[in-house]
């Protein structure tokens, strides 16, 4: 399963990326492009810590934090236009 493109968890700075709390008057895109940093640095951090075997490992890690930031914005009340309800 290929993960889709990452969605991100908003954050007012340092404290605030510590508590999880989604930020206040924050665009879609800065939602968005938050989310996208996140992920791309707990990819970088996990590809270190499995070395030589992360080829192994890459497909079932990435898909896990892209559903790991999906769960946090839906739980924060985050509706992507792909989860819109008709």
């Amino acid at each position: 399963m290929n993960a889709q493109p990452v969605p991100a968890e908003a954050t007012d700075g340092p404290a605030a990326a510590r508590s999880g709390r989604p930020a206040t008057g924050t665009s879609a895109a800065e939602i968005i492009a938050t989310a996208r940093h996140w992920h791309e640095a707990q990819v970088r951090r996990c590809a270190l810590a499995h070395g030589d075997s992360w080829p192994d490992h890459r497909e079932w890690v990435e898909d896990y934090l892209t559903e790991l930031v999906l769960q946090r914005l839906l739980a924060r009340g985050w509706r992507p236009a792909h989860h819109a309800v008709a």
